[in-house]
């Protein structure tokens, strides 16, 4: 089943601003539970859809897993890098940062979480880096890279945290590029659960604090 161009915009516009809705509890606490439900559901519509064209998205090879796997490893040694030098000019950075790891209650290292850390991911992936690519034509275009982009960071603002923001900016751009380089939704997810698992619950760039 494929639904038209103008369904399909609307089914990605209502799963943007509830994935916005759900964040906007994030300040005030872990959102994990509500969101990773909220994530399997938008998933689930969105594949039925579009469920040929992401299922052959997510179809596995060789290249596509290498690409992934070393997309992961090299922004979480990025990630780690970045952060050092930016304490390095910048210490008070840290106060933010252990202030965002702070509102993940679970996370990092608690395995109790990680379930609901893999359906965020797929969720977001399936949207963002699928829904809305493949709405915007799936071919290399300015629009095609920033639209994606700039409006996973917006959903992600609304958490209230100028830093998921920014992360989001920087990291969505990255999986955007992945998801048209390589063709394919699994490359960018792979990267993207490497990355989240590398830089917060394995090796977590920083430790919980107040805000």
């Amino acid at each position: 089943m494929m639904w038209g161009w103008a369904s399909r915009v609307s089914l990605a516009t209502v799963a943007t601003v509830g994935w916005a809705a759900c964040l906007t509890g994030l300040s005030a606490g872990s959102v994990f539970r509500t969101l990773g439900i909220y994530g399997a559901v938008a998933t689930v519509g969105l594949m039925v859809s579009d469920r040929r064209p992401t299922m052959e998205l997510l179809a596995p090879n060789r290249r596509v897993i290498m690409t992934g796997v070393l997309g992961g490893v090299l922004t979480a040694i990025a990630t780690h890098l970045g952060y050092a030098f930016t304490l390095w000019i910048w210490p008070s950075f840290a106060a933010q940062t252990r202030c965002l790891f702070a509102v993940f209650e679970a996370l990092p290292g608690s395995a109790a979480s990680l379930h609901w850390l893999v359906l965020i991911i797929v969720a977001e992936e399936v949207l963002w880096r699928g829904a809305w690519v493949t709405i915007l034509g799936a071919r290399w275009s300015v629009v095609a890279v920033v639209v994606p982009t700039i409006l996973y960071a917006i959903a992600q603002l609304a958490s209230g945290l100028w830093l998921v923001g920014a992360l989001a900016l920087g990291c969505g751009l990255v999986w955007t590029v992945e998801r048209l380089w390589t063709r394919s939704l699994l490359a960018p997810l792979i990267t993207h659960l490497i990355w989240d698992l590398g830089v917060m619950v394995w090796i977590p760039i920083d430790i919980p604090g107040t805000c």
